[in-house]
């Protein structure tokens, strides 16, 4: 069988929640028995990103064939050129492939082969603040046509299936849940010397509250920090740390924090790796997850994988995702943010069964289980539309 993939996510250095699922997938099936040959699709005009980087596809193996192709110079490769690919994502289509998968929601106008997208979740639809910001109803309206032309969905929680399930009226054998894995790097074994370096380049505390992402509105960063401006008082060691990708300094988060008087309290970290970010995790007293809405939840993943408590909100994703492994509050009340940390820090107890549970929550979850039911997923695809067509 011939699977074509989107090698979009591949070859930029700007790394995101899409991007780490498909390299993630793509490394395993690099690394695992040869079944299938696989394409990775890529348009010329990629090149021109200022993030354009193709050190990963440059050292996969030989069953990994790319394709690369030119945007036709029609009205629709115009269009495609002036709004992106994500917008109107065009590709040409090899008569050879089985099917074609892409590792986010949108898809190519293809024809005569099976398609193939995912689903990471439908903030689109279902955040107000998603769906009022730029270009929103024009992403919308690409990843509603996507979903409603592929032969597959693919989702990355239960949760975000029975959403689309919900918008879309799916049925059962267009959709398959396929969690997302944990990285090889995320485990609690302690890096001595790295510490020491993040503790001289951040001046980290030796108690401290992490919370993992960029400041965006569902993460309520802000109601964490009026939480943890209730604890303070009782915790004269305890600072609260953010790592993300954003410049914090321009952020309206650090102008709160300074305008209630406890930026002295906070420090802020600018795109941590992997490797910094597993070490913040296991130094970390907890890590804490506030947010209204989730489609996976992977900070509270990789946390409980290095050996870190957690405290996070109570939302159907987030349980999915750690059942009894995390202590849950109220994403939308102070006062139950504020008691569940408080509670935390006090109770040492508590915190090591938590971090048990954690680390067996996170046990269930690798890539190369997710890369092994993808393929499955296609396979399976692929021959029910193949029964469809001779019967």
């Amino acid at each position: 069988m011939i699977i074509a993939f989107d090698g979009t996510p591949l070859v930029t250095r700007n790394i995101t929640g899409i991007e780490q699922r498909a390299r993630n997938i793509i490394t395993e099936l690099s690394s695992g028995a040869v079944h299938h040959e696989f394409v990775l699709v890529l348009r010329q005009d990629i090149a021109e990103d200022r993030d354009f980087d193709t050190s990963f596809i440059d050292n996969l193996p030989a069953h990994f064939r790319q394709m690369w192709w030119t945007p036709p110079l029609n009205f629709s490769g115009r269009l495609a050129r002036a709004f992106g690919q994500s917008l109107i994502p065009f590709s040409p289509t090899d008569p050879s492939w089985n099917i074609f998968h892409s590792f986010g929601p949108t898809l190519p106008m293809l024809h005569g082969v099976c398609t193939s997208n995912t689903v990471h979740d439908m903030a689109h639809e279902l955040d107000i603040e998603v769906r009022r910001s730029s270009g929103a109803a024009r992403k919308r309206h690409t990843i509603r046509s996507a979903i409603r032309r592929s032969n597959l969905v693919v989702a990355v929680s239960r949760q975000t299936a029975a959403d689309v399930q919900a918008l879309f009226q799916l049925s059962s054998d267009r959709m398959a849940t396929i969690p997302n894995g944990i990285d090889p790097i995320f485990t609690p074994v302690s890096d001595v010397s790295l510490r020491r370096l993040l503790q001289d380049k951040y001046q980290l505390p030796r108690r401290y509250v992490l919370l993992v992402g960029s400041d965006i509105r569902r993460r309520n960063y802000r109601l964490v920090l009026e939480a943890l401006s209730r604890v303070f008082p009782h915790e004269p060691a305890l600072r609260v740390v953010f790592a993300g990708r954003q410049q914090w300094i321009h952020s309206d988060l650090y102008q709160k924090a300074r305008a209630m008087g406890i930026l002295d309290r906070c420090v802020f970290i600018e795109s941590p790796g992997d490797d910094e970010l597993a070490q913040l995790y296991r130094d970390a007293t907890l890590t804490v997850c506030g947010s209204s809405f989730e489609g996976f939840g992977l900070s509270v993943l990789e946390a409980a994988a290095c050996g870190c408590a957690v405290a996070c909100s109570d939302m159907v994703s987030l349980r999915e995702l750690a059942e009894d492994a995390v202590a849950y509050f109220a994403h939308d009340d102070t006062e139950s943010i504020a008691e569940t940390i408080k509670m935390l820090l006090d109770d040492v107890d508590y915190r090591k069964l938590l971090v048990v549970r954690g680390l067996r929550r996170a046990g269930l979850y690798s890539w190369r289980t997710a890369a092994q039911r993808l393929i499955g997923a296609l396979e399976n695809t692929v021959h029910s539309a193949h029964g469809r067509t001779h019967a």
